[in-house]
Formats: structure tokens, sequence, C-alpha cells
């Protein structure tokens, strides 16, 4: 990782979207120290209340089991929705089904397997990053 990728991501907002409190609080740990400023979201409900709050994510890191039987994949949906624009979405799971894989791919999300290396996520936000 160059010190270049290191700033593309200095001032980015991050919308992580986490039900896993001690999750959330490593997530924002993590992206806090590559510059993020994230907007913590305990379910799809409270990132909808981030956004009703003015937040402006211009990423967006979700679970893909959430409370509620929301899935990740309907959680980004909705965030783009009220937002009105396609942010750029990485769903992260501990799931290995074959369909949940295809549902992301289908939507266009990048998917993350856990546990995974943190550069890598460092990696696939930046490329979304430069993509947006």
């Amino acid at each position: 990782m160059s010190a270049s990728d290191d700033e593309t991501l200095n001032g980015i907002v991050a919308l992580v979207i986490e039900d896993d409190g001690m999750q959330l609080m490593a997530m924002q740990m993590l992206l806090e120290s590559w510059g993020c400023v994230v907007l913590p979201a305990a379910s799809a409900q409270a990132a909808a209340q981030a956004i009703a709050q003015g937040g402006q994510p211009d990423l967006i890191v979700s679970d893909f089991r959430l409370p509620d039987n929301i899935s990740g994949v309907d959680a980004v949906a909705r965030v783009r929705q009220t937002l009105g624009r396609n942010l750029p979405a990485i769903l992260q799971t501990g799931d290995t089904d074959p369909s949940l894989v295809r549902d992301a791919r289908t939507h266009g999300y990048a998917l993350l397997h856990k546990p995974y290396d943190p550069n890598h996520l460092r990696s696939l936000m930046v490329t979304l990053i430069g993509r947006a």
C-alpha cells in the first residue's frame, strides 16, 4: 500500500453497518486509523437515522446478516435510495453460501469473507473510491 493510497482514504466518510458491537468498534477504529470519518450503525434503521441526521457517506461497509432479518444487500439498497445515489458498497460476511455470493454480485457489491486481511479491505476501498 503506497502513501498515495493512504491519502485516498483520508477524509472519506464510511457508513459502517454492523450489529456486533465489538466488530463495529473494531471496524471504526481501523477505518479511522486510515483517515476515514466513520458513521457507525448497528442496524439498517440506525443507518437510516445517520443519513437523516445529515450523514453523507462516500462508501458503505455492511455486514451481510443484520437484525430483523434484513440483509446487507437490503440495507445498502435503502441507503442508496435514501441518498439518491449509487454509493460504492462492500459486504462482509462469514457465510460462504453460494447464493450470497451471487446476490452480492448481482447487486454489484464487493464481498469480503471474514476473516480477511485488513489490507485487502483498504485496497478494495481505494479501488471503489477511485471508480466513484
